[in-house]
């Protein structure tokens, strides 16, 4: 390549490296006009479902999706613990079996009259 393909190259490189850096903020609206009051005590009050204030319904989808699969950590515990004993009954027939039986009696000879364990 002749040097002045080079430089050309490079330029034009340069430029869409730099046009690819570019911002355009002419186009960015930011909603800060309406901002609530804002408590540096940490004393103001927010709304339970707070994030519908930025008005965003993919935003709304989204956290409503979350808080429906969301599960309390009581009811998580339960679930772990139900696991577990699934688990241990699906292991339990590698153990083997164990069956035990057991009889006593009392056998011996008394006077007549009187029983045999001297009650």
């Amino acid at each position: 390549m002749t040097k002045t393909i080079k430089c050309w190259a490079i330029w034009v490189a340069a430029v869409l490296v730099g046009a690819g850096c570019a911002t355009n903020e002419g186009d960015l609206e930011l909603p800060l006009n309406d901002l609530p009051e804002f408590s540096a005590a940490g004393e103001g009050t927010v709304a339970e479902r707070w994030w519908t204030a930025f008005g965003n319904q993919d935003l709304n989808r989204l956290m409503e999706e979350a808080l429906s699969a969301n599960f309390t950590l009581k009811a998580a515990w339960a679930r772990m613990n139900a696991a577990g004993a699934i688990a241990r009954r699906s292991g339990s027939d590698l153990y083997p079996d164990l069956d035990a039986r057991g009889r006593a009696e009392t056998v011996g000879a008394g006077v007549a009259g009187t029983p045999a364990h001297g009650g």
